[in-house]
């Protein structure tokens, strides 16, 4: 409800740094709410990655497929994943430091992740998640 709020004359003066960030918002919530009321779901195969009943920390979560250390369940991840693919274009995600870097994705379990994420979407939904993520970046 807080971005769709700020949907008014305002926004013509915004930074384009601004509207991105407010678009990176919409998405998200938009997504998470379409989760929370049961028209879109969690891919079984991704909860199936990782395993959530082991310590999560700073030092060990890339390498265990986790891209924070609150992903103690599969939705606090799925969202995690949801909210890294929409707001940063490919390109990031894949460079020296991002979470698709094999210097990050130490085990490809990332990888793994995103793959089905990315694949889910666009055959279930027709739904480019990441295209999203590259448009945030215009």
């Amino acid at each position: 409800h807080r971005v769709v709020n700020r949907a008014n004359a305002c926004i013509l003066s915004l930074t384009e740094e601004k509207k991105s960030q407010i678009k990176k918002e919409l998405n998200y919530s938009f997504l998470n709410r379409l989760q929370e009321s049961g028209n879109i779901y969690i891919p079984e195969a991704f909860g199936e990655i990782s395993t959530y009943n082991q310590s999560i920390t700073s030092a060990n979560r890339y390498r265990l497929g986790f891209l924070t250390v609150n992903a103690k369940s599969v939705l606090p991840d799925w969202r995690d994943y949801i909210q890294a693919i929409i707001s940063t274009p490919y390109d990031k995600m894949i460079a020296t430091g991002g979470i698709l870097h094999s210097g990050i994705d130490t085990q490809g379990l990332i990888r793994r992740k995103y793959d089905v994420l990315i694949s889910f979407f666009k055959e279930e939904y027709g739904i480019d998640l990441q295209a999203i993520g590259n448009k945030g970046a215009q």
